[in-house]
């Protein structure tokens, strides 16, 4: 199983544990953004990766944009249409401001991607 495959299967055990509108706890929200933090570190630092968590969170829970928002870092483009204009708007944001310590190729891929989906501006 694919880390991210394992990511999303946390986000939906969690997700189906919850009642309509009801937000996960303080620790599982810091667990949360731990796993995701982890799971991303290898492209963009686990700093930045907890940022954006934070970030995506503030606007409100959703574990489908947590999920596609790793997704897209992690170049496993399934699920991407969960993300929001805001989202985008982060992960471009999050992207120049690790650019000095992410792998250029890394870097240069992802930011094709964002271009390939319209999503720079």
């Amino acid at each position: 199983m694919r880390p991210i495959d394992r990511f999303r299967a946390c986000l939906d055990r969690m997700g189906g544990a919850l009642r309509p509108g009801e937000m996960p706890d303080r620790e599982t929200i810091a667990r949360t953004k731990d796993d995701f933090a982890s799971l991303v570190a290898p492209v963009l630092g686990r700093d930045a990766g907890a940022d954006l968590f934070c970030r995506i969170l503030d606007r409100g829970c959703s574990l489908d944009r947590i999920g596609a928002a790793a997704s897209f870092f992690l170049q496993e483009q399934d699920d991407l249409e969960a993300l929001n204009s805001l989202d985008w708007e982060d992960i471009r944001e999050t992207l120049e401001d690790a650019s000095g310590v992410m792998d250029i190729n890394i870097l240069t891929t992802l930011m094709g991607t964002l271009l390939s989906l319209g999503k720079l501006k």
